[in-house]
């Protein structure tokens, strides 16, 4: 194995400290990765915190002892993405890119138009997607999840608004240049009401479009969530 192996931290990582992972984390490292006593582990614990551990194996018991833990700042500025309600698979796939591109929080809301109302994402299995993507990505800030949200809390959101639509209006940079954070807003399947829309219209700060074609909401979620983060890197 040319990459040491990554595996999530649920506390805060602290030098010197040794854990006994969970039964199936304990089964990934020796029975999927095949790791062997005294090779080396990279343990994230979502805060920030990138700690390089040494796998020790007593029977079928693996014990992790950090020896040095760095801790990295999240990525600038701070993206909240707000995504509809939509389809199960459509939203794990939406959630899991966003963490890979470093957004800070992700809140699923409803709106005047979502369909199926009743239907409530599944936040435990969208909690292990996050954690798999946090791997993945070497991303070191999990991000936080909030499921039940609508889109009048939107409307008490704090931070400057970006919104993926088909008009395009504002200066990305402008924003960029005095934002510390940003809140993502891409539409619901059927669209936005005329109130709604108007609201944004009101209150988006950038309008973003992505070209001729009309996005699926987890495309354009994502989508957005790139410009921005590519835009703050120039």
């Amino acid at each position: 194995m040319n990459r040491v192996p990554r595996v999530y931290h649920p506390e805060e990582l602290v030098s010197g400290s040794a854990w006994v992972p969970d039964r199936a984390t304990g089964r990934h490292l020796l029975r999927v990765l095949r790791l062997k006593d005294g090779q080396e582990v990279e343990l994230l614990d979502g805060r920030g915190g990138v700690g390089r551990s040494v796998l020790h194996v007593s029977g079928d018991r693996p014990e992790l002892r950090v020896h040095a833990v760095e801790h990295k700042d999240p990525p600038r500025p701070f993206l909240r993405s707000w995504l509809p309600l939509i389809k199960p698979s459509r939203l794990e796939w939406a959630v899991e890119k966003c963490c890979e591109l470093g957004v800070g929080e992700i809140v699923v809301y409803t709106s005047a138009l979502t369909g199926n109302r009743e239907r409530r994402p599944d936040a435990a299995r969208l909690g292990r997607i996050l954690e798999a993507a946090l791997l993945q990505s070497a991303n070191p800030i999990l991000p936080a999840l909030r499921v039940d949200a609508r889109f009048e809390d939107l409307q008490e959101e704090s931070a400057p608004l970006a919104w993926a639509d088909p008009h395009p209006e504002g200066d990305p940079a402008l924003l960029l240049a005095g934002s510390e954070e940003l809140a993502l807003v891409c539409g619901p399947e059927g669209g936005f009401s005329m109130d709604e829309r108007s609201w944004l219209e009101a209150h988006a700060r950038l309008r973003l479009a992505f070209g001729p074609h009309t996005l699926r909401a987890e495309t354009a979620a994502v989508a957005l969530a790139a410009a921005l983060r590519c835009l703050a890197a120039l």
